[in-house]
């Protein structure tokens, strides 16, 4: 799916660091959150954010601190 987001030029700058594509800011956002709310999963945010390996994406996760979703099970 794709969408199109219209946001003043102004704002993007604000939002995206120097030298970063907006568009992957917003879409890093939005995995960022769908993985914080348990929306999505660790898999789902690899094929969105487009990462090659599990290992990639809790790379991603940590660098935004965001942390893994374990359940005592899982312990």
């Amino acid at each position: 799916m794709e969408i199109t987001l219209n946001i003043p030029d102004e704002l993007a700058r604000q939002v995206a660091s120097e030298g970063k594509d907006p568009a992957r800011v917003a879409l890093e956002a939005l995995a960022l959150e769908g993985y914080r709310s348990e929306r999505l999963s660790e898999s789902a945010v690899r094929q969105m954010l487009g990462l090659e390996t599990r290992l990639e994406v809790h790379a991603f996760l940590k660098q935004h601190g965001v942390y893994l979703h374990y359940s005592v099970a899982d312990i």
